[in-house]
């Protein structure tokens, strides 16, 4: 609704509040998304709390991606030396 009357600032802080529920059912993917989406009509409308606000969530996603990568490579690394025990 708010998108068919042309008020960016309710959309953009709509999309931010589903990057929200999506980052806190651990669906960090559409997060990533939906914070991207705010950012983008924030820079474009100048509202600098949105801009603000995704910004830091969307760097709490990738810190969070790096560190779920990281584990799953030394879950990997000690599996591998498992199999060379055996």
């Amino acid at each position: 609704m708010a998108e068919k009357l042309g008020d960016q600032e309710v959309v953009g802080r709509a999309y931010s509040g589903l990057g929200n529920a999506y980052q806190s059912l651990g669906k960090y993917e559409k997060a990533k998304d939906h914070y991207e989406q705010a950012l983008v009509i924030a820079k474009k409308i100048g509202y600098r709390e949105v801009k603000e606000l995704a910004e830091r969530k969307l760097a709490e996603l990738s810190s969070k991606n790096e560190v779920e990568t990281q584990l799953k490579e030394e879950v990997m690394n000690l599996e591998e030396l498992l199999t060379d025990l055996d």
